[in-house]
Parts: C-alpha cells; sequence; structure tokens
C-alpha cells in the first residue's frame, strides 16, 4: 500500500512540476512591417524570406526562425517564439535578415527586448528603422 502511496505521489510531483515549467515560459510574438521593403521591391514575398535572429535560444540555432505574413493586406511578417523560462528578466538582442535571391540584407544594429516572464506582442516596426 505504501508503494502505492509513494509511486502516486511521484506522479503527482512530476506533473505537476512539468506544469508549471512549460506554464513559465514566454511567448513573444515578433512583427515586421514589410511595406517599404515590398514597395521598393527589396523583398519579394513569393522567394524572399524574412529570418529572425539573435543572441539566446531558440533565436541562435542552426534552424531559421522564418516570419510568414499571415494577412498579406496589412504586409505584416509575424513569427512567434517561446523562451525558456530561465530567461525570464534577461534581456535579449535580436534583429531580422532579409534573404533575398541576390543576398541578404541584415539590419545595422540589433534590437533589445527584456522578457518579462509575460506573454507579449510586439508592434509592428520597420525593417532596417533606425530609430528604436
Amino acid at each position: 500500500m505504501y508503494k502505492n502511496i509513494i509511486k502516486f505521489s511521484l506522479v503527482l510531483l512530476l506533473s505537476i512540476s512539468g506544469f508549471v515549467s512549460a506554464a513559465a515560459q514566454t511567448t513573444v510574438t515578433f512583427n515586421l512591417d514589410m511595406k517599404r521593403a515590398l514597395q521598393d521591391s527589396l523583398f519579394i514575398p513569393s522567394t524572399d524570406k524574412v529570418i529572425l535572429v539573435g543572441d539566446v535560444r531558440p533565436l541562435n540555432e542552426i534552424n531559421e526562425i522564418y516570419l510568414r505574413d499571415e494577412e498579406p493586406i496589412d504586409s505584416v511578417f509575424t513569427a512567434e517564439v517561446t523562451f525558456k523560462r530561465y530567461l525570464d528578466g534577461d534581456q535579449i538582442s535580436y534583429n531580422f535578415v532579409l534573404d533575398t535571391q541576390l543576398k541578404k540584407y541584415e539590419e545595422p544594429r540589433s534590437r533589445s527586448l527584456r522578457l518579462s516572464g509575460n506573454d507579449m506582442i510586439l508592434p509592428p516596426i520597420q525593417f532596417g528603422a533606425t530609430a528604436w
């Protein structure tokens, strides 16, 4: 009987700890306004890609994070990224890269963001804008 109680307690403890660690992650929605790049023909959505890069996982992994235009009318490209809970309170650096058929265009300065532990939706910003 004691073995069953111990097993049940361990299963319950592991379930609770798994729930707490998943709930403590921070999801950030990055938004990039591509209207100007589209108007200037710098970016062609059918062949080119918008990539999110940064200094922490998952932004610095081999698998690239692509932004997608879910509503083509607004020309805002979006990516939702989940950061591990141990990064809560940390400041991260990130920027965007346009991967075109001719070359890659990387923003001249990195942007920064402090992870709050709460989900965040960042307002759309223009690619290459330097007023941040």
